[in-house]
């Protein structure tokens, strides 16, 4: 025999509660009308070509175990498969090889069982001619190596027994030698063998299968008839064995008739006996055992198979409802099931649950507390694969919180009472747990410092408010009075520092750590010494230190400072005029602050007031303290009578306000710069343009363009009021006195006598050209104008 590292340990406060679920299961419950749920996990990786067994389940705390054999080439067992799924039965990630790591890779029909805080497995290595024992945790990974005893099924499709009793491990298996024998190997948790192994019974044995009892095992098994092991009949056994393996009474069923049997028979534990289904020609037999053997009330005939052998059976007990699950793998290749009360009675009749699809082979049948899981194997003509899927039961859920009585739902008209559910303070169960409030009944603090509070959570299903206390302000005792996570952190003056061993002046925010020493006599700076800026040396002797000095090198003891700048008036370069930096750019001895020219060291005035002197001033005469030059001629805007054109030359000829270099008409006053006909030349001084412009150079003189295509002139006077009363623009001299008519004239003047006082006229001319007579033009609108009184 070989044994392996040592394995976990498990407390005994685990085991204690791993034994109450391996005793006692999921609470107790029913399936009324069961059937397969639609959703089904598939393994296409494994096989089951051993079908006698079928691939084996376990449930632990968060899920399910899956354990098969691999897939090999050529139809022979291969590696052990152990998969993990959640409580939906979907697979939550790839498989882990269990076993030895060398070849041959020969495994037969592993089983997997939960024992409260991991899996364990047991199979035959047909290659090592040895059954194998390995633990796996909860996520799936290996635990140190594995244990090995001799051992050879003599079919070499079985799977060994393996149980958790609780408290230690009980491993069964078919070993060497003719007649075989069954040994019976008790494991500790952490793997360690504490007790020898020992032989329960030889013959000429196979297909073992046993329960766990309250005080020990119901073991059964098939056995070729009359120890003839090439016998086509054999018969099915019942043996009740103690906890350590001995047996409780007599074999119970083989020396009956309907002991008759050709496949495994099936065994569970009822609560208080076994029942025991096994094949018997032509079906299904179900009986009930104690532990101490005896058969207890007859024999039923569970189903008729009508002449066909029944494999694969497995029983399940839900604490009220016995489900017996079988297969036919050479007729229909579905799933049955079939429900009997504790006596043996059948609930219903038969269930077929695969409904067409391929299932030769169950092989574990679980009562999961609401339903069951159900592991079995599709037939040889559907590539053994692996199956996963579960029997559900006719138990509705009334509150909608996806938790029905089958599934222990304390209170089914409350949605909030359910296994798993946040417990609340309401005097209620409400995680069905069968305490209530028990995880509030706890103290809870609120706030922080001085104001921290303790309350117990929960008291008699009432909840209780932690209200913190009120704060304080914040003294230097070491305690956070103000409750802000904070320790004597006051700031009376709030200049950021601490009146606890930090601020020298609490009450004074200019002065803290790192401040700016002023020359006030006081410690600003908070580090022992008043006004200790720059080592305050006295140069000039007039009792203030040269750091707090506003004329280090003069003396000044009064230290006047007429423009506050920080510069006494003694050496104030500028005293009227505030200039700390003193700046004397053109070094004439007057400061920038105050220097009209701070670039040129002559004298100047400032003719114009605007700051600055005629020497420097690009408008000397008219104000412009901005010196705005958009043109960039050292002429400012304020005085450049051509702001757009750089040019030195500002002179004004016809004094029309703008410079002779960008005036259209540099002799005639045009203010507008008008040019009908774009020749560059202005209106008011182009002779060709065709447009007598007209301007009154005196009171009594009206002048106008003498161009040469112009030969005769009419010039009509108006009245500015009588035009605004009438629009007429030529005017009867009979009727406005102010009108007038000079017909026919051949000069481009015209003398005539001013209008009175207080009065306004206005002049138009028409001219004659060779082209004939032009008219008035148009008004101010555009339109033309209406000669009402023509000259004759």
């Amino acid at each position: 025999m070989r044994t392996g590292s040592k394995m976990r340990i498990i407390p005994a406060l685990v085991l204690a509660l791993a034994l109450f679920t391996v005793r006692n299961g999921f609470a107790g419950g029913t399936c009324a009308e069961p059937d397969l749920l639609p959703q089904v996990t598939s393994f296409d990786d494994v096989t089951a070509v051993d079908g006698l067994s079928g691939p084996s389940i376990a449930h632990g705390n968060d899920g399910y175990a899956f354990a098969a054999r691999s897939r090999l080439d050529g139809g022979l067992p291969g590696r052990v498969l152990f998969y993990r799924m959640d409580e939906a039965g979907t697979v939550t990630g790839p498989p882990t090889e269990v076993g030895p790591q060398l070849p041959p890779y020969f495994s037969a029909s592993p089983v997997v069982v939960w024992d409260g805080t991991g899996y364990a497995l047991a199979w035959y290595d047909l290659a090592r001619h040895s059954v194998l024992f390995m633990q796996v945790t909860a996520g799936g990974s290996q635990v140190g190596t594995f244990l090995e005893f001799p051992a050879s099924p003599p079919n070499g499709i079985d799977s060994p027994g393996l149980i958790w009793t609780g408290l230690e491990y009980a491993l069964l298996w078919i070993g060497e030698g003719s007649p075989s024998a069954i040994f019976l190997q008790r494991i500790a948790p952490d793997g360690t063998l504490p007790f020898p192994v020992r032989t329960v019974r030889t013959g000429f044995m196979q297909q073992i299968r046993f329960a766990r009892g309250d005080h020990g095992y119901g073991l059964v098994w098939i056995e070729d008839y009359d120890g003839d092991p090439v016998s086509s009949e054999q018969r099915a056994n019942f043996l009740a064995l103690g906890d350590d393996g001995t047996p409780a009474g007599p074999e119970s069923l083989s020396s009956r008739p309907e002991s008759v049997a050709g496949s495994p028979p099936a065994v569970t534990w009822t609560g208080d006996r076994y029942a025991v289904a096994w094949s018997y020609y032509p079906g299904v037999r179900l009986g009930f055992f104690g532990e101490d053997g005896a058969l207890q009330g007859p024999i039923v005939m569970a189903w008729n198979s009508m002449g066909r052998d029944v494999w694969s059976k497995r029983l399940a007990w839900t604490g009220s409802d016995l489900m017996l699950a079988w297969a036919k793998p050479f007729g229909d290749q579905e799933i049955h099931a079939l429900r009997f009360s504790h006596d043996g009675s059948p609930l219903g009749g038969e269930i077929r649950l695969t409904r067409g699809t391929p299932g030769a082979f169950v092989g574990s049948l679980l009562w999961t507390g609401d339903k069951f899981a159900l592991a079995w194997s599709t037939g040889y003509d559907a590539f053994n694969r692996g199956r996963f899927g579960f029997i559900g039961c006719d138990c509705p859920d009334a509150d909608g919180d996806d938790f029905s009585t089958c599934r222990s739902d304390c209170d089914d008209t409350r949605s909030g009472m359910h296994p798993g559910a946040n417990e609340f303070c309401n005097g209620r169960d409400d995680d069905c747990d069968g305490v209530i409030d028990e995880t509030l009944a706890v103290p809870v603090t609120c706030g922080t410092g001085a104001c921290q509070r303790t309350v117990i959570a929960c008291t008699d299903g009432v909840p209780a408010v932690c209200s913190p206390g009120p704060p304080s302000p914040e003294i230097c005792n070491g305690i956070d009075d103000d409750c802000d996570l904070q320790v004597d952190d006051a700031d009376a003056d709030g200049d950021g520092w601490f009146d606890c061993g930090q601020d020298c002046a609490p009450a004074n925010a200019s002065i803290h750590p790192g401040a700016i020493e002023a020359c006030n006599g006081l410690d600003d700076d908070c580090n022992g010494m008043a006004d200790d800026r720059n080592g305050a040396l006295d140069s000039d002797g007039d009792g203030v230190p040269g750091a707090c000095d506003n004329c280090p090198a003069v003396p000044n003891p009064g230290q006047e400072d007429q423009d506050h700048d920080g510069v006494g008036n003694v050496c104030d370069n500028c005293p009227a005029v505030a200039n700390p930096s003193q700046a004397d750019t053109d070094g004439d001895g007057t400061a920038d602050a105050c220097d009209l020219c701070p670039l040129s060291p002559y004298p100047t005035t400032d003719v114009d007031q605007d700051g600055l002197g005629a020497a420097c001033d690009n408008c000397p005469n008219v104000a412009n303290p901005g010196q705005e030059d958009s043109d960039f001629d050292h002429v400012g805007d304020a005085c450049d009578r051509c702001p757009g054109l750089a040019t030195s030359n500002n002179d004004d000829t016809d004094r029309d306000t703008l410079g002779d270099p960008c005036d259209n008409c540099r002799f005639n006053p045009n203010f507008d710069q008008t040019d009908l006909d774009h020749d560059g030349e202005g209106d008011a001084c182009d002779l060709n343009d065709g447009l007598p412009m007209i301007w009154v150079s005196a009171a009594e003189q009206v002048d106008w363009d003498p161009e040469p295509t112009f030969f005769l002139f009419d010039v009509y006077r108006g009245d500015i009021d009588w035009l605004r009363a009438t629009g007429e623009s030529t005017q009867d001299p009979v009727v406005v006195p102010l009108a007038g008519q000079f017909c026919g004239l051949t000069d481009s003047f015209l003398l005539d006598e001013p209008p009175p006082a207080g009065k306004a006229v206005f002049y138009l001319v028409a001219v004659t050209t060779s082209s004939g007579y032009e008219g008035i033009g148009n008004d101010s609108a555009g339109h033309p104008r209406n000669n009402a009184h023509p000259c004759p």
